[in-house]
Formats: structure tokens, sequence, C-alpha cells
């Protein structure tokens, strides 16, 4: 067996793809958007963009909350979640 190894870039793209699946899984209905390197100095920002029924996106705005301290913290991912668009 051989190590590899990958650059933080590379680490920051494979924890988005893993967010990124877990999020379409729970909501195929929202929009997500991924900017790499913003200029706030963290790895990505995801951006959610949630819908307009209220109940839809309380539940989408508890998940994003409930994944972002791992995100921030571990590999500077800030989940951030725009309604109704």
């Amino acid at each position: 067996m051989s190590a590899v190894a990958i650059s933080d870039h590379q680490q920051v793209e494979r924890i988005v793809n893993q967010l990124l699946a877990a999020l379409q899984r729970q909501f195929p209905q929202i929009r997500v958007e991924v900017t790499y390197n913003p200029p706030d100095g963290v790895s990505a920002w995801v951006t959610l963009h949630g819908t307009a029924d209220e109940e839809e996106l309380e539940q989408v705005r508890h998940y994003g909350h409930k994944i972002t301290i791992p995100a921030l913290e571990n590999e500077g991912i800030a989940i951030l979640l725009l309604s109704g668009d």
C-alpha cells in the first residue's frame, strides 16, 4: 500500500462533495452553490438556496446549522442559507 499526499484544496473539495451529497439526499429540492477560496479567509462557502415554504426552510436551516460548526472548525467551510430563491 502506498500513501498519497493530498493538497489542502483537494481535502476541502472532498469534504464539500460529502456535504453536497448529504444535502442533496436530505433536501433534493434546494439548490447548492459552492465558492472556493472566498475573500473572507475560509476555504469555501457552501450556499444553500432555500425554498419559500417556511416549514421546509426551517428544516433546511436546522440541518445547515447542524453541519456548519464541524465544517467550519475542521475544514474552514462556511454554510450559508439564502431563503426563498
